[in-house]
């Protein structure tokens, strides 16, 4: 329980710290700091949230969002762990973001050529998108696995679903909006249903389409504290259209000092294609990128721990070599191989989904993220099977196969 509170108690003092860039005045952005956003913006990571006057609309289509700049973000498909898309394929997700005084909304917008919102029933998956954020960040706070976090690295999930927000403008979709000719079975029930377990799909009434959600590492996704998100998903012309926003200020009074926020939030996304039948793992996925509230000034220093170019002397063809040789393609997937054990994550597409420092302790330190795959880690342990290659490398081997695997997109 302790560490549930822990988690918790992060939650909330990621909700206070949003607030604090609001009430310090800070310098302007040196040239450096321009410099290094400039660095960001090219190559896709950065997402400016604009400041404004007045309220955020909650409709996906005023046109006020059309004020905010647009980002694309490229997704993927989760092909890294189990459960994996069956059939890879590449799609976008375009970002606006706004923020005021008391709020800060996201406007998210990806093709999609059904709609699916049907719930009850096992042969119906539901289109969704979800927001991620570390809940802990900053220039010393290593960023989360980018799957569910990981522990001591918690996560907060802003999730919208389909069904949801058929449930907020039709009225509960129950089984008998989708089967209008079914039977009743009226004897005495000997099973809980999903409603009186309190599962999240199986609400009757519901005043939000958007679920606030908090993990620390696969299997732990559970409800994050009572903060309610606002949100609206529309879906028109073969395309959703969702703003989820929430108050930057929130009646908690934790007694605990926290770090403030430093300009620039971490973000992640994912979109589930229902017609797909995409549902849990199986989704559309990106690495974390940042987000930037544009009249917030960014220490220099946390700026520089987010613009990693390619290091030092590194060479790609070299680390791919180096993974050869090491054996690392036995049990690794990787573009053109074909592993013979299959034990490790694939990273045919690692470069999409993982930062270059993320991939560096992986390899040097398999146990730092344990990813709970079969024959992945071992049980018993619980340590991975992966050997560290911590000390049996040079600084320059670490270099040169993590840029070959940046690589690889």
């Amino acid at each position: 329980m302790r560490s549930k509170a822990l988690i918790f108690v992060s939650i909330s003092l990621l909700i206070l710290a949003l607030p604090s860039f609001l009430s310090c005045q800070k310098a302007p952005l040196t040239p450096e700091a321009k410099a290094m956003l400039s660095q960001l913006e090219l190559s896709g990571d950065l997402i400016v949230a604009k400041k404004i006057k007045g309220e955020i609309p909650l409709d996906p289509s005023a046109q006020e969002w059309n004020e905010a700049k647009e980002t694309t973000i490229s997704l993927h498909s989760q092909d890294s762990v189990i459960p994996r898309s069956p059939v890879f394929r590449r799609s976008k997700v375009s970002v606006r973001a706004f923020y005021n005084n008391k709020e800060l909304g996201l406007r998210l917008s990806w093709s999609d050529s059904t709609k699916d919102e049907k719930v009850a029933g096992v042969e119906f998956f539901q289109d969704a998108v979800a927001v991620g954020f570390p809940v802990h960040y900053g220039e010393e706070a290593p960023l989360p696995y980018i799957g569910m976090g990981n522990p001591g690295r918690p996560v907060n999930i802003w999730q919208w679903n389909a069904s949801w927000q058929a449930d907020i403008d039709k009225g509960f979709q129950g089984v008998e909006v989708t089967y209008k000719d079914m039977i009743p079975d009226n004897a005495p029930l000997h099973f809980r249903t999903g409603l009186e377990a309190g599962a999240a799909l199986s609400k009757e009434k519901r005043t939000s389409p958007i679920a606030n959600l908090v993990a620390e590492g696969f299997g732990t996704l559970e409800p994050a504290p009572s903060l309610e998100l606002m949100g609206k998903g529309v879906w028109k012309n073969d395309q959703w259209s969702v703003v989820i926003k929430r108050p930057l200020r929130v009646g908690i009074e934790m007694g605990y000092s926290f770090k403030r926020n430093e300009g620039m939030i971490p973000i992640t996304f994912a979109v589930w294609d229902g017609a797909l039948k995409e549902r849990n793992g199986i989704k559309g996925v990106t690495r974390w990128r940042f987000l930037h509230l544009e009249k917030e000034a960014v220490p220099v220093g946390y700026l520089k721990s987010l613009v990693i170019g390619p290091l030092a002397g590194s060479d790609p063809a070299r680390g791919q070599q180096l993974m050869t040789d090491l054996g690392c393609i036995s049990c690794h997937r990787t573009p053109g191989t074909e592993p013979v054990l299959e034990l490790g994550p694939d990273l045919t597409h690692a470069g999409s989904i993982h930062r270059p420092e993320y991939l560096l302790e992986a390899i040097a330190d398999p146990d730092a993220v344990l990813v709970p795959g079969p024959g992945y880690f071992d049980p018993q342990t619980k340590t991975s099977v992966m050997p560290s290659f911590g000390e049996g490398l040079s600084k320059k081997d670490l270099h040169d196969m993590v840029e070959y695997l940046r690589s690889q997109q």
